[in-house]
């Protein structure tokens, strides 16, 4: 991962009408001076541009752009191509652009990004400012062929699934997701493990699959004896799961995840309830 933040272009203007063009590094918003003069402040269409060199190491490598937040509405542009338009300002999103850059010259990226109020996207009020801009950061993630997907949702592309648990024992599912950007049918080998918080090795598994082109959902499942329950600030223990996919005995992408095993329940003194005002209260 390799940040994007630095020496971006940005055009706009604020709440008195006054143009902006600067040069700014993110995270970065247009409102953070109009927004401190009360409750009127610029909701409108702020534009990012970069220009940046793609390096001849980027060859037989797929490339992503993942984007942190951007507040409300963002559509991505490389050289003049639309990658893609992401709606809501609290959560990441993330396009590959492998097949979109362009080798031994100068590319283009531009985000056009809107914060007016729009009824297709939520929350629309709220106790607190709409702030446009490219708030958090951008970064550029470089992958081998076979990779952990970063494109489900811009997740890390593993899923920790934990049922059945209690002081004796739990049942633990690791779902990868794994995109083969090939054209090929391709033979790999993955490997989940499961770590204490000493960081001692306590379980793994390593099983081969033929995986063809596109994402291929494969799983490992444990039962853990007597394990280490998380508990809040009292016993905040944690174990950590690492995925490795191999091939040709190389490791050829890998990501690790934390693990607080954990369940609650609720006790009802009866199963009586009235309803007051429309909320439902159990005694």
């Amino acid at each position: 991962m390799v940040s994007f933040n630095e020496e971006w272009k940005f055009q706009g203007q604020s709440v008195t009408g006054l143009a902006l063009d600067e040069i700014i590094d993110l995270p970065h918003t247009w409102n953070k001076f109009d927004a401190q003069e009360g409750l009127k402040y610029y909701r409108g269409t702020g534009t990012y541009t970069k220009n940046f060199d793609v390096d001849e190491s980027w060859a037989n490598q797929r490339v992503f752009i993942r984007f942190e937040g951007v507040n409300i509405i963002a559509k991505v542009s490389l050289n003049g191509q639309e990658i893609g338009e992401h709606k809501g300002g609290y959560s990441a999103f993330c396009y590959e652009i492998t097949d979109h850059v362009i080798y031994n010259q100068k590319n283009i990226i531009e985000v056009v990004v809107n914060n007016e109020e729009n009824l297709e996207v939520i929350p629309l009020v709220g106790d607190f400012n709409n702030y446009g801009g490219i708030y958090r950061p951008v970064n550029l993630i470089f992958t081998h062929p076979i990779c952990i997907t970063p494109l489900d949702f811009a997740s890390p592309g593993i899923y920790l699934k934990q049922k059945n648990v209690n002081k004796e024992k739990a049942d633990l599912t690791v779902l990868s997701k794994i995109s083969n950007g090939l054209e090929t049918v391709e033979t790999i080998s993955l490997s989940t493990s499961i770590f204490n918080a000493a960081g001692e090795l306590i379980d793994q598994q390593i099983k081969e699959y033929e995986i063809k082109q596109g994402v291929n959902e494969l799983s490992h499942s444990y039962a853990m004896n007597q394990p280490h329950l998380w508990n809040g600030k009292k016993d905040p223990y944690m174990y950590h799961v690492k995925v490795e996919l191999i091939q040709n005995s190389n490791i050829i992408d890998s990501i690790s995840e934390p693990l607080g095993l954990r369940y609650f329940k609720f006790k009802l003194k009866s199963l009586h309830c009235s309803i007051l005002f429309g909320r439902i209260n159990f005694y």
